[in-house]
């Protein structure tokens, strides 16, 4: 009993799906097909000469629709022009601190003199300490040559005029120059004290 309940229950439930597929109007046949299987073709050409064509050309929009839009387009615009500009100004300033950053033709002309005399100043004071020098004075020299390497990272990484950043790397070139010439001299004064 419970096999036939079941086969009449497929047998119905399956006749209920190809039904649907059972479409007496061409149209509505070719419009499911097309849904399933092909490219839609939708046949009708009075609907396309009657309804379809002349709602397309007339404008059903009125005023009630349209006025809300209209209030909020022109109270928010001032404040979006405001924005734009000064959205505007900013992308101008970073572009240009872009450019400036990836231009710093200075840092690079000068970066080999500024390592060699850091790199001169740091033997001098290894051989200054190694004598016996005052430890004291290390630490200044040492604290002074780390300041110049902020000072010029700083610079670096500025929005400045490649100008003002070439005088800044040469002064900052002068100060290391006079740095090196004072732990020579410390040298010499450390010789001769022995």
């Amino acid at each position: 009993m419970k096999r036939i309940l079941l086969l009449l229950s497929i047998i119905i439930l399956s006749s209920g799906c190809f039904a649907q597929w059972k479409v007496k109007d061409k149209n509505k046949n070719n419009q499911w097909k097309s849904m399933e299987f092909q490219q839609w073709k939708f046949t009708p050409k009075w609907y396309y000469t009657l309804f379809h064509s002349g709602y397309r050309k007339t404008d059903k929009r009125n005023i009630k629709q349209e006025a809300p839009m209209v209030l909020a387009s022109a109270l928010s615009k001032a404040e979006s022009d405001k924005q734009g500009e000064s959205t505007d100004s900013l992308y101008k300033q970073e572009l240009s601190q872009f450019a400036d950053k990836s231009i710093d033709y200075q840092y690079t002309l000068t970066k080999s003199n500024r390592e060699d005399l850091i790199e001169n100043i740091m033997t001098e004071l290894s051989s200054y300490s190694k004598k016996g020098g005052n430890p004291e004075n290390s630490f200044k020299i040492i604290n002074e040559v780390d300041r110049i390497r902020s000072n010029v990272t700083i610079i670096h990484e500025s929005h400045m005029g490649n100008a003002k950043k070439r005088e800044a790397y040469l002064g900052f070139e002068k100060e290391l120059k006079s740095l090196y010439r004072l732990v020579v001299k410390l040298n010499m004064l450390n010789k001769i004290k022995q």
